[in-house]
């Protein structure tokens, strides 16, 4: 609440007041006051919680606390507004590095070709957290078949081992697959 002194008394509210003095040679002074009483205007606290930085009367703020500005309202009084502000910072740039044979599962998707992939998460702050994906996808192959000719008494290594009877040898090699009729 405003107060105002005058001659020695507190008013609080607007009105007209008159006092009565004397002058020096005796002779009666009539004052008169016409008071106008305009409160100071005291805002809201606003409580912000924001991600990385928040813009608040045109300023730019990245980092927690509480603020406070002070304006004029239209009467030339102060208008105080308190921001009490929360900045939670987002996490960028994680990268994972991942070779793969035919595909991948990354985050809920299935990707089949190499590439550089990115997806925007949500923190627990609400925030966002952008990670990347550097995939390498290296295909398999199948049924590759070779066909190999000896002679009677020469063996082969295939499947680990030395064969020297004629058949079917299937071995999984990484990255392909043979199979071998001797």
């Amino acid at each position: 609440m405003t107060v105002r002194l005058w001659n020695t008394i507190t008013y609080d509210s607007s009105g007209v007041y008159v006092d009565t003095l004397q002058s020096v040679a005796g002779c009666d002074s009539v004052i008169v006051l016409d008071l106008t009483i305009n409160n100071n205007c005291y805002g809201d606290t606003i409580v912000l919680t924001a991600c990385d930085s928040a813009v608040w009367n045109s300023i730019t703020y990245d980092s927690s606390g509480v603020y406070i500005d002070t304006l004029q309202n239209i009467s030339g009084l102060d208008s105080v507004i308190v921001l009490d502000l929360t900045i939670n910072n987002s996490y960028l740039e994680d990268t994972t590095n991942l070779i793969a044979c035919d595909s991948a599962e990354w985050n809920g998707v299935m990707y089949t070709l190499s590439g550089v992939y990115v997806d925007t998460l949500q923190s627990i702050a609400g925030c966002d957290s952008i990670v990347t994906l550097d995939l390498t996808i290296n295909e398999s192959y199948d049924d590759v078949v070779d066909t190999l000719y000896r002679c009677i008494g020469d063996s082969a290594l295939l499947a680990g081992s030395y064969q020297t009877l004629s058949g079917v040898y299937v071995d999984t090699l990484q990255s392909l697959q043979l199979a071998v009729i001797v």
